[in-house]
């Protein structure tokens, strides 16, 4: 289970001199969205599959000094919910995703950047398939006040697209280079870094935070993530949460764009599916099925393959 399952191809020194040498690389390639979820590191990510087909992600980390800059593309619509290092300054630039984003509410088709400051939740859902780079350093470096954790966005600039580019061509770029080629140029992309934070300071900035609808939807899925008995329906949902419906209904399609039907069975498949890859039991397909709902066996393997790209009995049999 976990990254043992990945495709996991690195390019990196080794361990003893990993801290003298710059540039670092890592390459991954995941093939679930469970494997995708783990790998983060320092980060709280936890993603759900919302479109069909089999998942495929691959992460780029290049590492100069202290400011590392990842690179992720996903074939297919997910959501994510992300927490940030709460040391770590971070700018985030949403590149492609086919049908525009949704961001805590909000939704984007026009391209944009945002900054995260400390440990803040964010909730983004990738409608199709997309390309996201995040560029991350310590507080203490970029000279900001930990102060309270801000999410901020606003309209990519002119220089934001050069930058862009630019670090496109490092993540490209796999030439050897001495300790000071590799020093100059975390100087350079430190310079461009911060001119491209300070943007923010005199944008009309838009704060993507909805603590309500935010905490509302961390409940559901504390709900569904749980060991109890899987609620089979929206009223169920409501009632296990001391909500209503209409509540559930609301949050759900503000953040998602989703009729809650739709998201609801989506994301009971989503668990299904993970309790399959974890279970030891190969008869293990009806036990999972009436825990996440499904009561319809038949169904639930036509409705299964269509989202996974597999049966159930196929995820059993490949773990």
């Amino acid at each position: 289970m976990g990254i043992d399952r990945a495709i996991h191809q690195e390019t990196e020194p080794s361990p003893k001199n990993q801290a003298d040498i710059m540039p670092v690389r890592r390459n991954h390639t995941y093939l679930d969205v469970g494997d995708y979820s783990v790998s983060q590191q320092d980060w709280s990510v936890h993603a759900n599959q919302f479109g069909a087909g089999a998942f495929k992600a691959t992460r780029e980390v290049l590492a100069l000094g202290q400011i590392t800059i990842i690179r992720e593309r996903i074939n297919t619509a997910v959501t994510q919910d992300t927490t940030s290092p709460r040391d770590h300054l971070c700018l985030l630039f949403p590149r492609q995703s086919r049908h525009g984003w949704r961001v805590n509410a909000h939704h984007e088709n026009d391209p944009v950047v945002a900054m995260r400051r400390g440990g803040t939740e964010l909730l983004i859902q990738q409608s199709g398939e997309s390309e996201i780079i995040n560029i991350e350093l310590p507080l203490k470096l970029a000279g900001t006040d930990y102060g309270r954790p801000i999410i901020e966005s606003r309209p990519i600039s002119p220089y934001d697209a050069q930058l862009l580019d630019w670090l496109n061509c490092l993540l490209a770029q796999n030439t050897p280079m001495t300790a000071e080629m590799a020093e100059t140029l975390e100087d350079i992309l430190f310079l461009r870094v911060m001119q491209c934070h300070q943007m923010f300071q005199s944008a009309d900035v838009m704060n993507l935070t909805r603590p309500a609808l935010v905490d509302l939807l961390k409940k559901i899925e504390h709900r569904l993530n749980s060991d109890d008995e899987q609620p089979s329906n929206l009223a169920a949902l409501a009632h296990s949460l001391q909500t209503t419906p209409a509540e559930i209904t609301s949050a759900l399609q503000k953040a998602y764009g989703y009729k809650v039907e739709h998201w609801f069975r989506i994301r009971r498949l989503n668990g299904a599916r993970q309790d399959l890859i974890r279970s030891k039991n190969k008869n293990a397909v009806t036990g999972t099925a009436t825990q996440w709902g499904f009561f319809h066996l038949g169904r639930f393997s036509m409705e299964y393959k269509a989202l996974f790209g597999e049966g159930p009995q196929e995820t059993l049999l490949a773990r």
